[in-house]
C-alpha cells in the first residue's frame, strides 16, 4: 500500500519522531519540576506533525482569515463593475434604437419577459467571475502563510522547551551538588577532630 505522503514529508516526520524519542530518552519526562517544559514540547511537536502531514487542516483557517478581510467585499464590487461594463455596449445599442423608434422587443415573436431576462442572463458574463478566479488563489496563499507561520512558531517553541528542560536539569544537578557540599561541611563542623591525626602525622614526619 503506497503512502500518500511525499518524500520530504516522510523525512520530516522521521526527524520529528527521532527528536521526540531522544527527548524522552535523555530527560526523565513528566517530572514535577519540568511538567511545563514537557507539555510545551509535546504541543510543539504535535503542531509540527500537523504542519507536515496534514496541510489541509490549515485551509479552513485561510478561508476564515480571508473572509474576515475586506477582500470579499472588494471582489464583489469589482464583479458588479465588470458586469456593468460588459452590459454597457448592448444597453447603448438598445437605447439608440429606442430613440429612433425601433424597439427590439417588438421584433421578437413569441418572446415573453421571462425568456427575455433569460436571454440577457445567458448573454451577460457570469456573475462573480473575479471572485471565482481570485478568491481560491488567495485562500490557498493565506493557508500556506498560516502553515509556514505555525511551523516556524512551533519550531521555536520546541527549541525553547528543549533549552528550558536542559536548564531545569542543570539547576537540579547544581542543587544536589550544593546539598552534598553542605552535608560534608556540616559533617566536618560536627567532627573537627577528624583532621587532627593527619596533622599530627604530618608534624612528626
Amino acid at each position: 500500500m503506497s503512502s500518500s505522503l511525499s518524500l520530504w514529508q516522510e523525512i520530516a516526520l522521521l526527524i520529528l519522531g527521532l527528536l521526540a524519542l531522544c527527548y524522552a530518552l535523555l530527560f526523565r519526562i513528566w517530572q514535577t519540576q519540568a511538567l511545563v517544559a514537557d507539555g510545551v514540547f509535546v504541543l510543539a511537536i504535535t503542531a509540527l506533525v500537523l504542519v507536515v502531514a496534514v496541510p489541509s487542516s490549515f485551509d479552513l483557517a485561510g478561508e476564515r482569515l480571508v473572509e474576515w478581510s475586506p477582500l470579499p467585499e472588494a471582489l464583489g464590487q469589482a464583479d458588479e463593475r465588470a458586469a456593468a461594463l460588459a452590459a454597457l455596449p448592448g444597453g447603448l445599442i438598445d437605447s439608440a434604437l429606442a430613440r429612433i423608434g425601433f424597439d427590439p422587443d417588438e421584433e421578437e415573436t413569441g418572446a415573453t419577459p421571462e425568456t427575455h431576462v433569460e436571454a440577457i442572463e445567458t448573454d451577460a458574463p457570469a456573475q462573480g467571475w473575479l471572485s471565482e478566479q481570485v478568491r481560491p488563489s488567495v485562500d490557498s496563499l493565506v493557508a500556506l502563510l498560516v502553515r509556514i507561520a505555525t511551523g516556524t512558531t512551533a519550531s521555536l517553541v520546541a527549541v525553547l522547551a528543549l533549552l528550558l528542560r536542559i536548564v531545569t536539569g542543570l539547576s537540579r544537578r547544581l542543587r544536589r551538588i550544593t546539598e552534598r557540599l553542605e552535608a560534608l561541611e556540616g559533617a566536618k563542623a560536627s567532627n573537627p577532630s577528624a583532621e587532627a591525626p593527619g596533622r599530627l602525622e604530618t608534624g612528626r614526619a
